[in-house]
C-alpha cells in the first residue's frame, strides 16, 4: 500500500467509522475496444464492478471475485493497478459510517463482446 499521504481522500470524515477495504475493476476488451460496466439495480445508473474485500483475500483477488460475481466474466489476461483512494462514506445497507482504502484495477478480457452479444439475443 502506498504511503497514506500519497493517496487522495474523498468524502466527509464521520465519527465511529468502520474500516472496510475494497476496490473496483475497469474491465476492457482490447481487441474490440469495449468496456464492461454494470447497471445499478436500484436506480439504473452505470457503475464499475467491485465491492468489499474479505479478510482472507488480498485486494486483487477480492476485486477479481467481485467482478466475476457481478458480471459473469472470467479468464482475465492482464491486470494493473490504476488508482487508490481513501473513501469516507455512509453505508445505507449496513447503517454504518465506513472508511475504505479503495484500489482500482484495469482488467483485460477478450470475451466481453461475445458475452454482450449473447445477452442481447435473449
Amino acid at each position: 500500500m502506498k504511503n497514506s499521504e500519497d493517496i487522495r481522500e474523498f468524502g466527509i470524515r464521520r465519527e465511529n467509522e468502520e474500516r472496510r477495504d475494497g476496490g473496483c475493476g475497469v474491465v476492457f476488451d482490447p481487441e474490440n475496444q469495449k468496456y464492461a460496466v454494470g447497471r445499478d439495480i436500484t436506480d439504473g445508473r452505470l457503475r464499475l464492478f467491485g465491492g468489499g474485500v474479505d479478510e482472507a483475500e488480498d485486494i486483487e483477488g477480492g476485486v477479481l471475485r467481485e467482478i466475476t460475481e457481478e458480471s459473469g466474466l472470467h479468464d482475465f489476461l492482464h491486470v494493473e493497478k490504476i488508482a487508490e483512494a481513501l473513501c469516507h462514506f455512509y453505508s445505507r445497507a449496513k447503517d454504518k459510517n465506513r472508511l475504505a482504502h479503495a484500489t482500482c484495477f484495469l482488467w483485460r478480457n477478450m470475451k466481453i463482446s461475445l458475452l454482450l452479444g449473447q445477452r442481447r439475443k435473449r
